[in-house]
């Protein structure tokens, strides 16, 4: 069982490739817990408040200061892209999907930008 907050967010990771969303909330949860400051855990935790617990503001929220203390990540930009979506917000996650690429190469980035282009 991992007990650091990097081991509980490398097994939230591995759950949530493996589409165990909610299991894989309680490992970013406990990763949080440990260390507030980790911006992939922020992330990935803001993506999962909104589909998990149907914590959407709360999710975009947390993204987006996540975003505003590691503006060189492009998966926060991913992710951040992904609330917006769900919200409705179709302009501000093509903006930011775009934000996010300049910072890097996402492949899923690529190919949400070109649904959400042609939606």
């Amino acid at each position: 069982m991992p007990g650091s907050a990097r081991e509980f967010f490398q097994e939230g990771l591995n759950f949530f490739n493996k589409g165990n969303t909610l299991r894989a909330l309680t490992f970013f949860e406990k990763s949080y817990n440990v260390d507030p400051s980790e911006p992939l855990c922020r992330s990935y935790m803001a993506l999962l408040l909104a589909s998990e617990r149907g914590q959407l503001q709360k999710g975009i929220n947390l993204a987006e200061d996540t975003i505003a203390g590691s503006p060189k990540e492009p998966v926060l930009y991913l992710n951040l892209a992904k609330l917006y979506s769900r919200a409705e917000r179709k302009k501000d996650a093509i903006e930011t999907l775009r934000a996010g690429m300049r910072c890097g190469p996402v492949s899923e980035s690529e190919a949400l930008l070109n649904l959400l282009s042609r939606a």
